[in-house]
């Protein structure tokens, strides 16, 4: 009988596996793993790790759960030094500053992944089939009782991430402890969302209320990101109507674009010295422009509520 929770595991770790053996060959380990998206597989499987330390062992998970998360900031670290160096390639003015700062990081932390790939047992597979081991030992729940316990899980993190805006934890005019951890900790659901291999579902509704319908813009709605695995069959299964869903990836986008804009912002400043007085005022509205749009969803569209509600119907 398949066991869904061991099962979601196995679609990330041989994408894994793989990315691993094509950077194995190549002679620049940590650039042919970058180049290949090692980043989206390691978030899958830091989110289940994630999650799955709350429902199992928390010790072994979250051991895993750093594992993934230290190859999975470095990707991060190369992936906003070559975007910064991209941004500024086109600069007559700013190239040869950026390109020998942020191409020089690029390399730096490059070197660093081959150098964590190898010497921590990723490169040839030993650490894989570690955690293969540590899967096929864990004590997995049945289907239902996984499916509540997942539910529940996700439920407290949309209620952690409110509790923690209202108390100020979570300040949108700090970029990085305050907009981009609101943006990420928001984002995990909807990562743990897909990482469920088709346990999560979308349920269409055809009246969508005239507050979310700004959420709901042809970009968002056609996204991959928003497309769930289908589900097997005899699955538990959690529906979420899908405007809730798409205001929640919306508002995951515009904080994206408003933190890329402040860090953009940051770059030129470093790089030039100072900031026309323009930019300041584009850089310092940009964290208003952040409150406004979490206390709209929080508040007056109660969109942490509604998908809250949504899971709990499904599990209860």
């Amino acid at each position: 009988m398949i066991n869904y929770a061991h099962q979601r595991f196995m679609k990330p770790l041989e994408a894994l596996e793989n990315i691993l053996k094509i950077a194995s060959s190549n002679k620049d380990h940590g650039g042919a793993f970058y180049k290949n998206k090692g980043r989206d597989v390691l978030f899958r499987l830091e989110a289940l790790s994630r999650i799955y330390r709350e429902i199992h062992d928390k010790k072994a998970f979250d051991f895993w759960y750093k594992e993934f998360k230290s190859l999975e900031d470095l990707l991060g670290q190369i992936d906003y030094n070559e975007s910064m160096q991209l941004t500024f390639s086109s600069n007559k003015k700013l190239k040869s500053k950026s390109d020998k700062l942020f191409g020089q990081n690029c390399l730096t932390l490059t070197e660093a992944l081959t150098h964590k790939l190898k010497n921590d047992g990723w490169l040839h597979g030993e650490k894989t089939q570690l955690f293969r081991s540590a899967l096929a030992s864990a004590s997995w729940l049945e289907s239902h009782e996984d499916r509540s316990a997942y539910g529940h899980e996700m439920c407290n993190e949309l209620q952690k991430l409110k509790f923690k805006y209202e108390n100020g934890e979570l300040n949108p005019f700090q970029i990085e402890d305050g907009l981009h951890e609101f943006r990420r900790r928001l984002r995990w659901i909807g990562i743990y969302s897909i990482a469920s291999e088709g346990m999560v579902q979308l349920l269409k509704i055809k009246t969508i209320p005239g507050s979310l319908q700004k959420y709901q813009t042809k970009e968002i709605v056609s996204s991959p990101y928003n497309v769930m695995p289908k589900a097997t069959k005899n699955q538990h299964t959690i529906h979420i109507q899908s405007q809730h869903f798409y205001a929640m990836s919306w508002l995951i986008q515009q904080l994206g674009v408003w933190k890329d804009d402040a860090h953009r912002y940051e770059a030129l400043q470093l790089l030039e010295g100072e900031i026309s007085k323009t930019d300041q005022e584009m850089m310092q509205s940009l964290p208003s422009r952040a409150e406004m749009a979490m206390d709209d969803f929080i508040y007056s569209e109660q969109v942490i509520l509604k998908l809250s509600r949504d899971i709990l119907r499904s599990i209860s």
